[in-house]
């Protein structure tokens, strides 16, 4: 099985970038956290989706709201690192449940010519 929805590919494997706020503990809110693993295992549930682990998987990709407007040269060095680990997953499509994080590692991949797409988790478990 594969996983098709309207207006997107056929997707076979992917990689799931978790919020790095409650994977590094820096909300210590258990809700929070417990949020962000059951949106991981409900996304390990999705049949048929070949799931690449992510390397690093708790390191920020560099977007963080203004983080990236005020520290512009770090937020590209921590992108660059974010999108090293992405391409060696091996995955076509990048999942996040975090638009700013999508935006950002989106925009990266498309700048670098990577034909890794990025989508938002609703997207791909609506497309079920």
């Amino acid at each position: 099985m594969k996983c098709h929805a309207a207006g997107y590919a056929t997707v076979s494997s992917l990689t799931f970038r978790c919020d790095c706020d409650p994977e590094r503990g820096c909300f210590a809110i258990p809700k929070r956290a417990a949020a962000t693993l059951a949106h991981r295992e409900t996304h390990l549930q999705v049949g048929g989706i070949k799931i690449r682990e992510l390397r690093d998987r708790e390191e920020c990709c560099g977007f963080g709201g203004m983080f990236s407007v005020k520290f512009p040269h770090i937020s590209a060095s921590m992108l660059e690192d974010k999108m090293t680990r992405i391409k060696e997953s091996g995955a076509e499509v990048v999942v996040a449940n975090d638009c700013g994080c999508l935006m950002q590692i989106g925009g990266g991949l498309s700048r670098a010519g990577a034909k890794i797409e990025t989508r938002h988790l609703a997207q791909v478990l609506a497309s079920r």
